[in-house]
């Protein structure tokens, strides 16, 4: 008797551990299509980020990247590279933040291309900029007559002064040197403004 106890005992064991190893059909069913949709889903945002890099813009890029305040280094016609978070797209001006140092607003035509500073996404474009253009911004700072530089396309040195006014075209800067005088700026020739304050 005790031998037929030990001998069921040994056989429920034994089963236990053979039934205890046996997959469950149900759950490798649910497993495999659960693999399977992170699979779709992996596939799914491939193919989306082909297709938003495919269709990329300047401008969108420009937006997106504003968007998120991304640090960036920009590369502008005059062989140089300014560095800070883009914070504001217009038609025709970006805005740098650059921390501690003053914005800056930069003509869009002077950049000739980004490094993106950080790890970005290049996104597709459908979306216009803010109707803000470079000579709307200098309009506005000129009430408060701001102390200012100015870097001119084709130019070297930069102008750096007062903004004294500004007309529909054209800005009045007083220069801060030695030799004070008043230079009559053409705004479709400024490139890049730094308002000091």
């Amino acid at each position: 008797m005790e031998h037929h106890e030990r001998r069921s005992g040994e056989l429920a064991r034994e089963l236990l551990n053979r039934v205890a190893e046996r997959p469950d059909p149900y759950a490798e069913l649910l497993g495999g299509a659960s693999a399977d949709r992170a699979f779709d889903e992996r596939q799914s945002r491939r193919w989306q980020h082909q297709v938003d890099e495919e269709s990329a813009t300047w401008e969108g890029t420009l937006l997106d990247l504003a968007e998120r305040g991304t640090q960036v280094a920009l590369d502008t016609t005059r062989g140089g590279r300014v560095v800070g978070h883009l914070t504001g797209v217009g038609t025709d001006v970006v805005v740098l933040s650059r921390g501690n140092a003053p914005d800056l607003w930069l003509r869009r035509a002077s950049i000739v291309s980004l490094s993106l500073l950080e790890r970005t996404l290049v996104s597709s474009g459908s979306r216009e900029a803010k109707s803000v253009t470079l000579q709307a911004l200098i309009f506005s700072a000129a009430a408060f007559r701001p102390a200012i530089s100015m870097v001119l396309t084709g130019q070297i040195a930069v102008i750096n002064g007062v903004l004294m006014s500004c007309g529909v075209d054209v800005c009045l800067v007083r220069t801060d040197s030695e030799v004070r005088r008043n230079i009559v700026v053409h705004l479709a020739a400024v490139d890049e403004v730094t308002v000091h304050g």
